[in-house]
């Protein structure tokens, strides 16, 4: 229960961040175009956009794989094929890398050193998302632009732990590693508006989506000396784990998705 309240609060806390952000831009065609459309400069067929505003399962996936906001979308794009059809393409990306080297001897400071031993420590983290969509247009208006879409993301998740030693002169070696496949399908009906004579529009979007996690399981290595074993988990550590030789496990969610989008539309 503390993780969902977690979860949540870390979904709301993020579209109430994207509230407070100030809204500002340019005219697209400068003042004789603004002159001649004053209610707003809605995007046509060739037109680009950025756009920014994760939904809210895009936002849990980020908080449950400890990404946080530094694994906000780095490439949100539209592209309007033509008047009433769109393109758009999103890229999230993220990863970290931590490396340690040391020896040690000791259990205690002051304790005569008795044997070395030698350790390396690396710990990878990362995950991909792209995220490919579609959605038509019905409005023409200036003001208020309906449509419904589709999207389709998918990905990796990767997670690696390796530990490296020489204990009495015997080579050591343990490593907890997981590769993840991500795939999903979510369909979408959004409503957009666009602001004064600016290329710029703030929208809303609601709909499904669901999301398949294959290959959740964690790979355990142990290597000593000659000696290897290599057995499979659920969990990447703790108490009470079951050791499997073989394991396929994979997870599943499906529900509704809500996001709020800021875009900006300009020209080649």
């Amino acid at each position: 229960m503390e993780k969902q309240i977690l979860r949540v609060l870390c979904a709301l806390s993020f579209f109430l961040v994207m509230l407070a952000v100030p809204v500002n831009g340019q005219l697209s065609e400068g003042t004789t175009f603004s002159r001649t459309i004053k209610t707003g400069n809605r995007p046509q067929a060739n037109d680009w956009g950025l756009y920014i505003g994760p939904s809210v399962q895009e936002v849990i996936d980020m908080c449950d794989n400890g990404v946080e906001w530094l694994g906000l979308p780095l490439t949100n794009i539209k592209y309007y094929y033509t008047d009433n059809l769109e393109f758009r393409l999103g890229l999230r990306m993220y990863r970290t890398a931590t490396k340690t080297n040391g020896v040690n001897g000791r259990s205690f400071p002051g304790e005569e050193l008795t044997n070395t031993n030698e350790t390396k420590t690396k710990v990878i983290e990362g995950n991909v998302r792209l995220t490919p969509g579609v959605a038509y247009h019905f409005s023409s208006t200036n003001i208020l632009d309906v449509y419904v879409g589709a999207n389709l993301p998918f990905g990796f998740d990767s997670d690696k732990n390796i530990n490296k030693g020489a204990i009495g002169g015997t080579a050591t070696e343990t490593s907890v590693s997981r590769n993840s496949f991500v795939l999903g399908l979510g369909a979408f009906v959004g409503l957009q508006c666009f602001i004064a004579d600016l290329p710029l529009s703030i929208g809303l979007e609601y709909g499904f989506s669901g999301v398949k996690n294959f290959g959740q399981k964690y790979k355990h290595t142990i290597v000593n000396g000659n000696e290897k074993q290599v057995y499979y988990t659920l969990d990447k550590g703790g108490a009470n784990m079951v050791y499997y030789d073989k394991l396929k496990s994979s997870k599943g969610s499906l529900g509704s998705d809500v996001r709020i989008t800021f875009s900006y539309y300009f020209s080649k």
